[in-house]
């Protein structure tokens, strides 16, 4: 009787503890990503990018999304970092780009248009998942709350 009681207190308690990632599998990524209450997850679409390989669109409730493409050989994540370290040491005419996280492989950027200071902000992380090459992006947001928020969840793919 009491090995039915435990069951029947920590099943809740296993099913909750499973239920807080997202699986990524159906859509070509053996990884999963946690959930956020405030950034629910609206929907989920697979494609192939531009580089001809697998690409994993995740729409959130707050009107953005993120995207997972996966690199080969043409465009690999030491390529992705030494394009992302010309544009943020090169002068811009119109605009100007601060790294407000640029540890590792992940970056924040702030971009700031010179003619009426609107600003933008976008997150790359760049990740090895199973020994494939990715690049996981937010899409521009003029809110950087959200832009971090959008990277603390991106971070949580694995």
């Amino acid at each position: 009787m009491k090995k039915i009681l435990l069951v029947a207190l920590l099943l809740p308690l296993l099913v909750f503890a499973q239920n807080d990632k997202t699986s990524l599998s159906t859509y070509g990524l053996n990884a999963s990503m946690g959930i956020d209450s405030a950034l629910a997850v609206e929907r989920i679409e697979q494609e192939e990018s531009d580089l001809s390989t697998p690409e994993i669109k995740i729409f959130l409730n707050v009107g953005e999304r993120i995207t997972i493409t996966q690199l080969n050989k043409k465009m690999n994540l030491a390529l992705i970092k030494s394009q992302y370290k010309q544009v943020l040491t090169k002068k811009h005419k119109s605009v100007t780009i601060k790294a407000l996280v640029n540890s590792g492989n992940d970056l924040l950027i702030e971009r700031t248009y010179k003619d009426d200071g609107g600003k933008i902000y976008k997150f790359l992380l760049l990740r090895v998942i199973k020994g494939k090459e990715y690049l996981i992006e937010g899409s521009e947001t003029n809110e950087e709350s959200l832009a971090r928020k959008m990277m603390a969840l991106a971070k949580t793919i694995k």
